[in-house]
């Protein structure tokens, strides 16, 4: 009841936009002056009269451009956006070798002409900065004294996050990266381009973009956290070492279990390979994680009590960031091996 005259204050300044110009006002005239029992001549004249100005307005757009659209399209005149021609001249800059080079230049020529494709990240974009936006509002400081643990918690959860993303990107865009050929896989058979050379150029296109993405998210999360600058460390070689690991393991497992008469790249990454790959990349996740988070959680413990790390705890910190280290790479040098094999024998 003490906030009723607020909310009858609220209502009452509440009111219709005024857009004397928009047909939608010249409906609402109209509707509103038919639920009163008269007709309003001059707002329902202007409805129709306008709808019939449009219409021939359309008529004569499509009579001069429909045609020179229509005969342009059965020519399959290529526009300019589509030739990227700037990637042909910064991939002659790249020091790997002509193979490599042209079918790089094919990959992203191919994805950036495909819409349903990149159209896709820009949602996942979106996301990111919702993502983001959720940690700047976290009201910390109003936990004084468990400030630092919570930051710390935060961190190696954002960690995790970082982790599953890049799981999901490399399952939907990695992983289909070889069944994308489709029924023109054979040209590359059939090219003097060996295996490993086409999967290692597969690796480079979906590496580059996941650990930019994957990067970004993680080091502009943690400074707006503001965590312990070793915890930042540590969080941003786990991404690099898992960035490495995931697109591995999806160009790999992509060679081993390819889907060429998939309609879309959906499909491939619901397969039995796509499922595979994503238990074994969230177990990866959880080990790194696990690896990694346990020394800096220690460090962070021993930092906030003062008290200098014993030399017997620096050697298991770094045998944990070791084997996290180990891990990565063998998971990376794993996969391509096993797909190189696939595409060697099949």
């Amino acid at each position: 009841m003490e906030s009723l005259p607020d909310v009858t204050d609220f209502f009452a300044t509440l009111q219709t936009p005024l857009t004397p110009l928009l047909p939608s006002s010249w409906a609402g005239e109209a509707l509103f002056a038919g639920l009163q029992g008269r007709s309003d001549l001059l707002h329902t004249a202007a409805l129709w009269t306008t709808a019939f100005g449009l219409t021939i307005v359309l008529r004569a757009a499509n009579e001069r451009w429909h045609f020179a659209g229509f005969s342009r399209a059965q020519e399959a005149r290529k526009a300019r956006f589509t030739k990227l021609r700037f990637l042909d001249r910064g991939a002659r800059a790249l020091p790997v070798s002509p193979p490599r080079r042209h079918l790089l230049v094919k990959d992203v020529k191919v994805f950036m002409r495909d819409v349903s494709q990149w159209s896709q990240l820009l949602l996942l974009f979106a996301l990111v900065l919702v993502y983001l936006y959720n940690f700047s509002v976290l009201d910390l400081d109003r936990i004084p004294y468990v400030t630092d643990v919570v930051k710390g918690v935060y961190a190696l959860v954002n960690l995790g996050m970082g982790g599953l993303v890049m799981a999901t990107i490399a399952v939907r865009f990695v992983f289909p990266a070889v069944s994308s050929e489709g029924a023109a896989f054979w040209i590359i058979r059939a090219s003097p381009v060996s295996m490993r050379d086409f999967l290692w150029s597969k690796f480079w296109v979906g590496l580059v973009p996941v650990l930019l993405l994957t990067e970004g998210l993680t080091i502009a999360a943690n400074e707006v956290l503001g965590v312990d600058p070793v915890l930042k460390l540590v969080a941003a070689g786990a991404v690099f070492g898992l960035g490495f690991a995931l697109v591995g393991l999806a160009t790999g497992l992509g060679a081993r279990y390819p889907r060429f008469d998939a309609d879309n790249a959906t499909q491939v990454a619901g397969s039995y390979g796509g499922i595979m790959f994503m238990i074994l990349a969230v177990s990866v996740v959880l080990v790194v994680i696990g690896l990694a988070g346990w020394p800096a959680s220690r460090y962070l413990w021993y930092s906030a009590h003062g008290m200098t790390v014993p030399w017997a705890q620096h050697v298991l910190m770094a045998a944990c960031f070791g084997a996290a280290t180990s891990l990565c790479a063998l998971t990376c040098w794993f996969g391509m091996r096993s797909g190189v094999r696939a595409l060697a024998s099949m």
